[in-house]
């Protein structure tokens, strides 16, 4: 039952200013921290967005973004023209959730870069919940649901190459709750009440990463984004953008076209980086901040600047952190995504699917890694772990 009763009225609305960490988060874990240790009644109200912007000393796209960090952990969730209400608590009650991976080797996703992260975290917190993750294939998810001494909670998608097959699927099955955990394809829209979906916030990762490298006073900037056929490197440019017009800023972005979506290796895309790199630079010298929509591109980009003797005065994001070594080797910021936590979240979000207020979508916020300064100044800060 939804309540009316102002239980966030001793809430702490100071803020650090000149944290490393953003402002949004610092609201958002106020309200956590608050829900956590006041523990409110399911259904209380959150403050409304303009009431929460105005005490924070905030903007109203601040405030909504503290309070969708709420809403996409599962802590609170939102009701159109109503508010931000607490989520109630949910008893631990399912037994077996199904797993099913359609990818090239779908008995290989526990020993991937992507897949075994999120299977960890899956793992890890099904224990908490006293449910075992069973992998199976769709033929033989029939045979599980007419079992009736098995209770089956739904069922989990790690990599799904045809769109339609997974749909046909859902439709087929609409007692079963499906979500799908990796990276966001581009144009999911939940078709279904039963089918839901885990990604990593793209945007808010981008956000963060620009925000920082234009705290520091970096004025002319670069973006090098490629062209894949899924959404997420066009999220993390957009988040790039949003946080440079904050700070008035207009970068230049530099784009590549794949030849076929998802076509290129990682040697290519290296190399990509560096002709990038020498392309932007001999037309814009005057650039200090690199924003790149991965690793990879950022790699190649150091690789040309240190071979040039301008790396000292141009500092590079990259984004992913699959493969650590590369931001540490060239000194390089980059958002790591936290792979392990998504796999944790979806445990939550298919627990929750028994409530009304479980969202469809829900995106784990990533993790900053920043190194700034000199290249031989070995300190990284950030949000790690």
């Amino acid at each position: 039952m939804e309540s009316t009763i102002d239980y966030f009225k001793d809430l702490k609305t100071t803020l650090e200013r000149t944290a490393r960490e953003p402002v949004f988060r610092q609201i958002a874990a106020r309200f956590e921290d608050y829900i956590s240790v006041h523990n409110p009644p399911g259904g209380s109200r959150l403050p409304d967005i303009r009431r929460v912007a105005e005490e924070f000393g905030v903007s109203i796209r601040t405030a909504d973004l503290a309070l969708q960090q709420l809403i996409e952990r599962g802590i609170c969730y939102r009701r159109p023209k109503k508010g931000t209400f607490v989520a109630a608590p949910v008893s631990p009650s399912f037994r077996i959730c199904g797993l099913i991976n359609q990818g090239p080797e779908p008995g290989a996703f526990a020993d991937k870069d992507v897949t075994g992260p999120i299977y960890t975290g899956m793992t890890a917190e099904a224990r908490k919940w006293n449910f075992d993750i069973l992998s199976l294939s769709p033929e033989r998810l029939d045979g599980y649901c007419a079992n009736r001494e098995i209770e089956l909670a739904g069922v989990l998608l790690l990599y799904w190459s045809n769109r339609e097959e997974i749909l046909d699927l859902v439709r087929s099955h609409p007692e079963l709750y499906f979500l799908f955990v990796n990276y966001d394809p581009g144009q999911f829209e939940p078709t279904a009440a039963n089918i839901g979906a885990v990604f990593n916030d793209e945007f808010a990762g981008g956000f963060e990463l620009a925000g920082a490298f234009a705290a520091r006073g970096h004025r002319h900037f670069a973006i090098f984004n490629l062209e894949l056929a899924d959404c997420n490197y066009q999220l993390r440019k957009a988040g790039f953008r949003e946080a440079l017009h904050s700070f008035g800023v207009n970068p230049l972005d530099i784009h590549v076209e794949a030849p076929l979506p998802g076509n290129y290796t990682i040697e290519q895309q290296f190399r990509l980086g560096e002709e990038l790199a020498e392309h932007h630079f001999r037309r814009h010298p005057e650039t200090t901040a690199l924003l790149c929509v991965n690793d990879l591109l950022a790699t190649g980009a150091a690789h040309y600047l240190e071979r040039n003797d301008l790396r000292d005065r141009v500092e590079i994001s990259g984004y992913d952190n699959i493969l650590p070594h590369l931001s540490e080797n060239h000194h390089f910021s980059t958002m790591e995504i936290d792979f392990r936590a998504m796999g944790v979240q979806a445990i939550h979000l298919l627990a929750r699917h028994a409530t009304p207020d479980a969202p469809h979508i829900l995106r784990v916020p990533p993790r900053p890694v920043f190194r700034f300064g000199q290249r031989n100044s070995s300190h990284a800060t950030g949000g790690r772990r």
